[in-house]
């Protein structure tokens, strides 16, 4: 699986190839991106899989296999 994000209002989700070329780097876990659920532009940051609840992860990647 690959790594789950959040944005600064709290969406999680996955970045695909595509996204993550588009963004900017800001340091191993951070990057400024579009939020692929809302699209507002700002910071996004890697989390932690083990801070997620299951059913957090379920719909981040019930989400991306849409």
């Amino acid at each position: 699986m690959r790594g789950i994000y959040r944005c600064a209002d709290g969406h999680l989700f996955q970045r695909t190839i595509k996204s993550m070329l588009l963004e900017a780097n800001l340091g191993p876990k951070r990057h400024l991106a579009k939020c692929p659920i809302d699209g507002k532009l700002g910071v996004i940051v890697r989390v932690d899989k083990r801070d997620l609840t299951e059913q957090q992860i379920a719909e981040v990647v019930h989400r991306s296999s849409k």
